[in-house]
């Protein structure tokens, strides 16, 4: 086993699995990668910087940070990350299809793709902030509490995204080519489009959910799916109807929800709407 107390400053590390166990109490600075695959690494204080790759699937980071500081393609495995910071010459690529990789807070500068199979659970806030970009890939599954966007955010077809809240603001672009699952609020002040064949699917966590748009909301098919502890969706547009447009509106088998539609929202084809019979 290995216990580091005092701050490493390294070109690489690569602990091998002759080390089942590690556990660090001080800053981590590598100047290209860190390689702890098999390891059971408990970092217990002290930040992680790296300009190149960290493969750590058995990382739990309880304090502290890590950050990608690189200026190319850093690929990151580990299996909880206390907060992690992505710099804007880094392009971080999430690459675990094993695991879900848990993260209490992202802040993210540069850039982020979360590839093909890989599960992401944010347990707080990312924030994705002016001039950066996140990216899901087909088949990558992302729960996040909340997403604060100042940059670019691409969902690409056949993802799985569970969104509480979501604010869009005035310099972000949200756009996603696959259904988004949305527990609890939407504020957008800058684009914000779900396309053609995907569906902004309202299914409540709380009593209320609510959609307000500020910028321009462009959304292919709108769902709201009941639940017992909640009782109202409220939409609400601008004075131009032309900045909030719903192809499709379902609010089916709602019997004694509330669907609130403050201001102009255009419904382009279909509303539907249908409550209990009594």
């Amino acid at each position: 086993n290995l216990k580091t107390e005092d701050i490493i400053t390294a070109k690489d590390i690569n602990i091998t699995p002759a080390t089942s166990k590690w556990e660090s109490y001080a800053d981590i600075t590598v100047t290209e990668s860190i390689m702890a695959t098999g390891i059971d690494w408990k970092a217990l204080s002290g930040n992680i910087t790296l300009a190149k790759d960290i493969i750590a699937d058995g990382l739990v980071q309880t304090e502290g940070k890590v950050i990608l500081n690189g200026t190319g393609i850093q690929n990151i495995k580990s299996k909880q990350i206390k907060m992690l910071e992505v710099v804007a010459t880094s392009d971080a690529k999430f690459n675990n299809t094993i695991t879900p990789q848990k993260i209490d807070v992202v802040t993210n500068e540069g850039h982020i793709t979360i590839l093909s199979g890989t599960t992401v659970e944010i347990a707080n806030k990312l924030e994705n902030k002016n001039a950066s970009t996140f990216t899901a890939e087909s088949g990558s599954n992302i729960t996040c509490v909340e997403i604060d966007n100042s940059g670019t955010i691409t969902i690409n077809p056949s993802a799985n995204i569970t969104l509480s809240h979501i604010k869009n603001k005035s310099s972000g672009t949200f756009r996603s080519d696959s259904s988004l699952i949305l527990k609890m609020s939407l504020a957008n002040a800058g684009i914000f489009e779900v396309k053609s064949g995907a569906t902004l699917n309202c299914v409540p966590s709380a009593d209320s959910i609510a959609i307000k748009n500020e910028g321009e909301l462009t959304v292919t098919t709108l769902s709201y799916t009941p639940t017992p502890s909640a009782t109202t969706l409220t939409i609400e547009g601008q004075n131009d109807k032309n900045k909030t447009k719903i192809t499709n509106l379902y609010f089916i088998g709602a019997g004694g929800k509330n669907l609130i539609i403050k201001k102009k929202v255009t419904i382009e084809a279909s509303l539907q709407l249908s409550g209990t019979n009594e």
